[in-house]
């Protein structure tokens, strides 16, 4: 993260907090370093004063705080305190040092090996935190992702829909890495961070996003109808991001079941994924157990590479920073489930948005494709009146 000095209409304390420095400016504020009482270095997210002016804002933010509080602090930069009662209202976690997975890829080049074996692993961990708390991520992506120096952490969970909440658009995420049901404004649940990391896994295995770049109606487009391009993974870890890109949001992997096959050997898994339970879904299925460590990838670990990737560019006025809310902390990635392999290879089950079409469409087809398409354009609609 880059820290600028302060601008002259920048407070210099919030709170008990010494403000030293930004970090960043977002939809919902403006973060910075400050210091707290004890002199330990923190996060601070300034909610900005036309949402601290809305009581119903406020009412939410308060909410959404005490979920946020209640993710377990393995692979995330966890919240230390908020204020939704005073003058200005704020959010504070943990300062995370290191660059963003974004910032790194494009520095570097792609991730290989082990490490990035090591950030899927963490970020798996990550959403099982979140999920355990019954908290939905909703915007996981290549910058809400921090390279630390003890492994990657998740940041940013939980608030994407407060960013979103002064816009008529029902749309909340960052649109190279949403999922379908966002992009059609379903309903929500953990499986759309699933998807998520799919994106994020895959960006990080070649530098691109793996529904590719352009307007937003045609990536939208892409990410309903369209396979995706997933260069440099293989093996076990291909599978587990082609599984998590399922279109059909019942068909993806849980954060555990991520955990569960990243953890066995290189072997193929002698099964399939189950598809997610409806508990499940809704974000209020309790985490499993935590157990073994597992190592994650500092920001040096990269391979050499020319690819270097677009952002996870945002919409214009759609501005989150590399950290929106950025926060740090010292995590470790840990993980502990092991199952049994063999040497069948699993087949996952895709819906029909993931592989090519083997016979004519039929009228349903056609009509069911359409809909859609119609959902799509709605979707990139509500994006413009955003701008």
């Amino acid at each position: 993260m880059t820290l600028s000095v302060l601008q002259d209409g920048d407070p210099r304390q919030v709170g008990p907090y010494t403000l030293l420095g930004r970090l960043g400016e977002g939809g919902m504020g403006v973060v910075y370093l400050a210091r707290d009482p004890g002199g330990a270095r923190v996060a601070v997210k300034l909610i900005r004063a036309r949402m601290s002016a809305d009581a119903d804002f406020r009412r939410r933010f308060a909410r959404e705080i005490a979920a946020a509080k209640r993710v377990a602090r393995f692979c995330t930069a966890p919240v230390l305190d908020a204020d939704a009662e005073g003058d200005v209202a704020y959010l504070v976690t943990e300062y995370v040092e290191g660059q963003s997975l974004v910032d790194a890829v494009r520095e570097s080049g792609p991730l290989r090996g082990s490490a990035l074996d090591g950030l899927a692993a963490a970020m798996a961990m990550a959403l099982r935190a979140i999920h355990g708390a019954g908290v939905v991520h909703r915007d996981l992506k290549p910058s809400n992702v921090l390279l630390s120096q003890v492994g990657p952490k998740v940041i940013d969970f939980g608030l994407a829909q407060l960013a979103d909440s002064e816009v008529s658009s029902a749309i909340v995420g960052t649109p190279s890495y949403m999922s379908p049901e966002q992009v059609s404004g379903a309903q929500i649940g953990p499986a759309a961070d699933i998807f998520a990391w799919g994106s994020t896994v895959a960006f990080a295995a070649s530098g691109l996003p793996p529904f590719g770049s352009g307007s937003v109606p045609t990536v939208l487009l892409r990410i309903v109808n369209e396979t995706p391009e997933l260069r440099g993974l293989s093996g076990p870890l291909l599978e587990l991001v082609q599984a998590a890109l399922s279109k059909n949001p019942a068909q993806r992997p849980t954060a555990q079941q991520l955990m569960d096959r990243l953890s066995m050997s290189s072997a193929p898994a002698p099964n399939p994924f189950p598809a997610a339970s409806s508990t499940t879904e809704t974000g209020l299925a309790s985490a499993g157990p935590t157990g073994a460590a597992a190592t994650g990838p500092s920001a040096a670990s990269h391979a050499p590479s020319d690819a270097h990737a677009p952002s996870d560019a945002h919409v214009p006025g759609d501005a989150h920073t590399p950290s929106d809310a950025h926060t740090p902390s010292d995590a470790h990635v840990s993980s502990d489930a092991h199952a049994p392999g063999d040497a069948h290879a699993p087949s996952y089950a895709h819906t029909p948005g993931d592989a090519a079409a083997t016979a004519p469409p039929s009228a349903a087809d056609r009509d069911t494709a359409g809909s859609a398409q119609s959902e799509v354009r709605a979707a990139a609609a509500g994006w413009r009146r955003r701008l």
